[in-house]
């Protein structure tokens, strides 16, 4: 089935240090190679680009009264402590960095569309999309398609496709609400990857369906042996970041 570019709209969110480090070679690959509307949700950068819409991220209420409430507590940071003492970062359990991903995708603000396609702004698109992209990644039939890892304890979220036609509205609804409820902390991981399973597992219950695109793929990297891989990099990780950012600094 042929899908409609016009009524799908891509969205990502890129704050001030990441829009130097990756977010310009995203919005610049974006604008050459894909034939649909780019929602960025601006977390104290400026963009100044007269083709993609901008949104404040900071001007969400509720992610203003998430911060206000969670911010002081630093273990909602991530900040773990060793048996011997010594302090560490646990990525599982850093609310606090992942909570903004989970407001921009959930945004009242978005704009009315089919499918509402989540693309982490760490992305590099190499490849015109088409609608062979389209047509093997979206299905009418499922609430999104999303990058699952067998040999992992979550997904992973760096690319989703929310149909709003087939309950993608409910799922982002019900998104978040796990931060605006506080209830994400009763969850024993932190992290939107994480909050996105368990609501998914709550929607398979119910009997709706989700097209996982790395069915069957090993290891924690599946997204290069995917269809994703053919058309877009993505540059994941403290590593590959430390790379773009001496690049960019040269």
């Amino acid at each position: 089935m042929l899908f409609s570019t016009d009524r799908i709209k891509v969205c990502t969110s890129i704050d001030r240090n990441g829009y130097e480090t990756y977010g310009k070679d995203f919005v610049a690959t974006f604008k050459d190679y894909w034939p649909c509307d780019l929602v960025v949700f601006a977390n104290g950068c400026s963009l100044d680009y007269d083709w993609c819409s901008r949104i404040e991220l900071n001007t969400d209420y509720d992610l203003q009264q998430f911060l206000k409430t969670h911010w002081p507590n630093a273990g909602n940071h991530g900040l773990r402590v060793r048996s011997d003492g010594s302090m560490y970062i646990d990525y599982r359990f850093q609310a606090i960095k992942f909570c903004y991903k989970a407001f921009a995708v959930s945004s009242r603000n978005r704009p009315d569309c089919d499918w509402w396609i989540w693309l982490d702004a760490d992305t590099v698109t190499k490849k015109k999309i088409d609608a062979e992209f389209f047509d093997s990644v979206l299905d009418e039939n499922c609430v999104a398609s999303y990058l699952g890892r067998k040999d992992w304890d979550h997904s992973e979220c760096g690319f989703v496709a929310y149909n709003m036609l087939n309950g993608g509205k409910e799922f982002l609804s019900e998104f978040r609400d796990r931060y605006t409820s506080g209830r994400v902390f009763n969850l024993s991981q932190w992290h939107d990857s994480y909050v996105f399973d368990r609501i998914m597992d709550r929607f398979l219950d119910r009997g709706y369906k989700f097209k996982n695109l790395s069915e069957g793929i090993s290891g924690l990297n599946v997204w290069p042996e995917t269809i994703l891989g053919s058309y877009i990099d993505h540059n994941k990780g403290p590593i590959a970041k430390r790379k773009l950012y001496n690049a960019a600094a040269t």
